[in-house]
């Protein structure tokens, strides 16, 4: 009896992996041409916060970047913010990956290559979750 609430949540780590993984399978196919595009500019957000420790303030940094397919140009915002300032620059030229049936469906290369890791160490930490509370 003890061990269900760990069976539990070994489970739903496996179904929201099946999910994540689901959705980046989902996006990567729908985006399944290339063309080159440039970013166009970087925006810097500041984000605060405060707890009981003080506050701290940082800096996040999306890239905006254009690109055209077929005579038509598009201009997208990253999905990702980046700590590092100097990971994109205006004028870089990056991947772009788009749907060719709506191609304002976009995202860089950078952003492409993380689908689907949460996805599987989600599921590795819900097996290993079960495995361990049958052992038990």
């Amino acid at each position: 009896m003890g061990n269900i609430p760990y069976i539990l949540l070994g489970a739903a780590f496996m179904a929201l992996g099946g999910i994540s993984l689901a959705k980046g399978n989902k996006i990567g196919k729908k985006r399944s041409a290339c063309t080159e595009g440039s970013i166009i500019e970087v925006k810097e957000e500041l984000i605060s916060k405060t707890d009981k420790a003080g506050s701290v303030e940082r800096h996040r940094y999306t890239p905006i970047f254009g690109y055209s397919v077929e005579g038509r140009d598009y201009t997208c915002r990253g999905v990702y913010a980046y700590d590092d300032k100097k990971r994109f620059k205006a004028g870089d030229k990056v991947q772009i990956w788009y749907d060719p049936l709506n191609p304002k469906n976009a995202g860089i290369k950078e952003e492409q290559k993380g689908r689907g890791k949460t996805g599987v160490v989600m599921i590795v930490f819900g097996g290993l979750l079960i495995v361990l509370a049958l052992m038990r």
